[in-house]
C-alpha cells in the first residue's frame, strides 16, 4: 500500500490529467495513434489504493 500526502496526490493526479489532455489533443490532430497509450486504466489503477497519511 502506497502512502502519500494529500498534496502529493493532487499534484500527481493533476499532472496525469494534463498529460492525458495533451495526448487526446495529439490524437485529434493525428500526431499520435490512439493505441500509443492506454492511460486511463493506468491512472485509475495508480490511485485506486492510495490512502492519505
Amino acid at each position: 500500500m502506497h502512502k502519500m500526502s494529500k498534496e502529493e496526490f493532487l499534484f500527481r493526479y493533476k499532472k496525469d490529467i494534463e498529460l492525458k489532455k495533451k495526448k487526446e489533443e495529439e490524437i485529434k490532430q493525428g500526431i499520435r495513434d490512439a493505441n500509443d497509450f492506454r492511460m486511463e486504466g493506468r491512472i485509475k489503477n495508480r490511485y485506486r489504493n492510495v490512502r492519505y497519511r
